[in-house]
Parts: C-alpha cells; sequence; structure tokens
C-alpha cells in the first residue's frame, strides 16, 4: 500500500467521524432552539409537553443536509493528504540523501573494476606511457642489474659510491681505467710497477725502509756517475742556506748505525758538552751525576760539597759534616761523624748544644707544663706555678732549688745535708 493510499483511508475515517460528530451537534442545537421558541410561544406545560414530543419525534426523523460541509471537508483532507505527501517525499529525500553521503562511490567503483582487473590483469594491455610513475607504489618494488640496459643515471648513489661529478671522470676500458682528474685517496697501494709521468711532491715523511734506502742508494750512484761526485760541493751554499733560513726537520738521525734521535727524543747520548739547557721537566739519570760541582750523586748516596758521602745524605759546609742515615735496624741517625760541636736551634738560640764529649746543654727544659731551668742566685721575678730553678752554687744547709708557687712567690726544695 502506498502512502498515498494510507493517507487517503485515514482522511475518510476522520471525515466519517467529523460528519458524525457534527450531525449530533446540529440536531442539538435545532431541538435546543426549537425548545427555547416553543417555550417563548406555549405558555402551558401540557401543551408543551405535546409540542415538544412531535417536535422531537420529527427531528429524530431529521437528517440535515451535510454535503456541502462534507465536500469542505473532503477539500480540506485532499490539501492535508498533499503537504503529507510533499513533507513525507522531502523527508524520504533528505534520508536517501544522507545514507548516499555515507557510501564511498568512488571507492565502490573502483573495487569493483579492481576486481574485475585483477582477473584480467594477465591479459588487459596498458598502451605505452600510459601508467604514471607517481603510480607506481615502490614499496617491495626490487629491480635487478639484469633489468637495466643503457642509458645515463643521473645523481647515483650507492652505499659505497657518491656521483657528484658534471662530467665523465671515470672510463673503464678492457685495456685499463682511465681516470679523468686529480686521485685524492686516503691510502695507496701499488701492487707491482709504477710509473710517474711529471714530478712527484711528497708533503709528508718517507718512512725508512729497505725500499727508501736503496733508492738514496740508487740516487747516489746515479748522481757521482751522472753529474760527477762534486755535485754536493756545487749546491752546498745554497743548502746551507736554506738550512739556516727553514731550520732541518729531522725526526730520526743514526751515526755509524747508531740511533741518536728518534722522533722527540735524545738516545745513546753516551758524551756530551752541554753548556746550556732550558727547563728540564724530567730529568733521570743513571750511574754518578754531579751538579753545579755541589750535589753529588751515585749508588743510593747524596753528598751535599762533597763526593764521598759516608751517610744516605752527608753535608759539608767548608770543614763542618753533617750527615743524615740509618745506624742501625729501624734507628736512625742524625749527628757529625768527626770532632765537631752540634747545635739545634731555633729562632737563633741554641736550644740543644751537643758536644763531642758526649754532654747536651739544654738552656730551658719543659717537662709536661713544668719549666727547668738553673741560677747562681734564688730567683725573684713572676713565674708559672710550678717552674723550678735549680741552684748553681749549693752549700751545705742550703736548698737544692726553687720552686714558683706563682707570680714572684718561690720555695726552697731539697736541703743540702
Amino acid at each position: 500500500m502506498s502512502t498515498t493510499d494510507s493517507f487517503t483511508h485515514l482522511i475518510e475515517d476522520i471525515t466519517q467521524r467529523v460528519l458524525q460528530q457534527v450531525q449530533t451537534q446540529v440536531q442539538s442545537v435545532i431541538a435546543t432552539h426549537i425548545n427555547q421558541k416553543i417555550n417563548e410561544l406555549v405558555p402551558g406545560d401540557e401543551v408543551k409537553a405535546i409540542v415538544l414530543s412531535r417536535v422531537n419525534e420529527n427531528l429524530h426523523n431529521y437528517t440535515p443536509d451535510l454535503s456541502q460541509f462534507e465536500n469542505s471537508l473532503q477539500d480540506v483532507g485532499n490539501q492535508v493528504i498533499n503537504r503529507l505527501n510533499t513533507t513525507a517525499d522531502a523527508k524520504v529525500n533528505e534520508i536517501i540523501s544522507s545514507k548516499i553521503d555515507t557510501v564511498d562511490v568512488d571507492k565502490i567503483i573502483y573495487d569493483f573494476i579492481y576486481s574485475k582487473l585483477d582477473k584480467l590483469s594477465e591479459q588487459f594491455p596498458f598502451k605505452d606511457h600510459s601508467i604514471l610513475g607517481s603510480a607506481i607504489d615502490p614499496t617491495g618494488l626490487k629491480i635487478t642489474g639484469d633489468n637495466i640496459e643503457g642509458g645515463v643515471i643521473t645523481k647515483f648513489a650507492s652505499t659505497g659510491i657518491d656521483d657528484q661529478s658534471t662530467q665523465c671522470q671515470l672510463t673503464i676500458l678492457d685495456q685499463g681505467t682511465v681516470i679523468e682528474n686529480t686521485v685524492y685517496a686516503g691510502k695507496l697501494e701499488v701492487k707491482g710497477g709504477a710509473i710517474i709521468d711529471g714530478d712527484l711532491t711528497i708533503l709528508g715523511h718517507i718512512t725508512d725502509n729497505s725500499a727508501y734506502q736503496q733508492l738514496v742508494q740508487d740516487a747516489s750512484r746515479h748522481a757521482q756517475t751522472q753529474i760527477g761526485p762534486n755535485i754536493l760541493d756545487q749546491y752546498q751554499d745554497r743548502v746551507f742556506e736554506r738550512i739556516r733560513d727553514e731550520g732541518i726537520n729531522l725526526s730520526r738521525i743514526n751515526i755509524d748505525g747508531r740511533e741518536i734521535v728518534q722522533g722527540d727524543r735524545l738516545i745513546n747520548i753516551v758524551n756530551s758538552q752541554l753548556q746550556t739547557v732550558g727547563v728540564l721537566r724530567d730529568l733521570q739519570t743513571g750511574g754518578e751525576t754531579l751538579l753545579s760541582e755541589t750535589l753529588y750523586t751515585n749508588n743510593k748516596r747524596v753528598g751535599i760539597n762533597t763526593m764521598d758521602p759516608v751517610t744516605a745524605l752527608s753535608v759539608w759546609d767548608e770543614e763542618v759534616e753533617i750527615g743524615i742515615g740509618k745506624q742501625s735496624k729501624d734507628v736512625a741517625k742524625i749527628g757529625t761523624s768527626r770532632d765537631h760541636t752540634l747545635i739545634l736551634s731555633s729562632n737563633k738560640q741554641n736550644n740543644i748544644i751537643l758536644t763531642p764529649d758526649g754532654v747536651a746543654t739544654i738552656l730551658q727544659l719543659r717537662v709536661g707544663n713544668m719549666l727547668f731551668s738553673s741560677s747562681a742566685t734564688p730567683p725573684h721575678y713572676n713565674s708559672a706555678r710550678g717552674t723550678v730553678v735549680f741552684n748553681e752554687n749549693p752549700s751545705l744547709g742550703g736548698p737544692m732549688g726553687w720552686i714558683s708557687l706563682g707570680d714572684a712567690r718561690w720555695a726552697n726544695f731539697g736541703i743540702i745535708d
């Protein structure tokens, strides 16, 4: 059933219901109006009842003419149907458009064509130049060298080759390889002979090996036979001038087969008469060493102003000698080995005097916090409590010395009896 048929049946049903209600309402209005007129014209209740009874009977059998109203109502229904049809069509079109918008028509067409072409791919012919390079997916594409023949490859590069030349630089022939320009290489090895048609310039060092020595010998013999033995005499002035102006760079020097200079090191120097040497940062010597006729070292002995040290360190100052070394196992000794007096001094004070007879003279001695000294007369000066002064002029009945009780108070101790 179409939408129009559905709406038509709906309108017909509504029309019948409306007509029934209108007919009922018309009869009710007529009855009400007649009853009102009867009440106004007929004064008696009995007559009124008879008249109303007849009128209601006739009214019940009366059917009003509603054809005009029905026609009007039918027109209204048709207008409603037309509007509903228009609205429904618009709604249907809207729904269809929204559904169409969600459909990828291009993909459907592409999938359809692709499925057809996939089945015919082996039979489908492509015209020349019909496939664009941008349309080819390079993923997984592999082209072997067997499939490449002829033509010039521009901007060629590989893992080991980067072609940046603008013209031909390398030509490979069966007879050999031609290089049109300069060859730059970190290292050059030639297996076989080498012919240099032009000048040979060496900016670095020539390694001293058998081939280099043989080259020098051959060149020397050639110079002597071809040019003459006096070739060095002819050019020695120029050589010496260049050495004077530019210096000479010798990384290795051999004398009688014995290497003397090796890089920045002097080796195998047995005898030398160096008059002036700069600052030496690290000096190591072996055997006897004498510096400025003052410091002498040899055989684990150091002598200052002596070349005959008798201890680990012997210091001579004119006729006086002081020695520092070992006396016995785990025992060190500082002293003199001759008849000399040794003074231990601080701030120009003769604190301890050691004489050759074995006597040690100490002017003042501190033991803990007690200070010991001596005097020929009783002390009367301020002194710290506990300071002891021994009596240098003892007598019977006199004190052995005096002890400070603090400030200038002193007391005798040790009565001599």
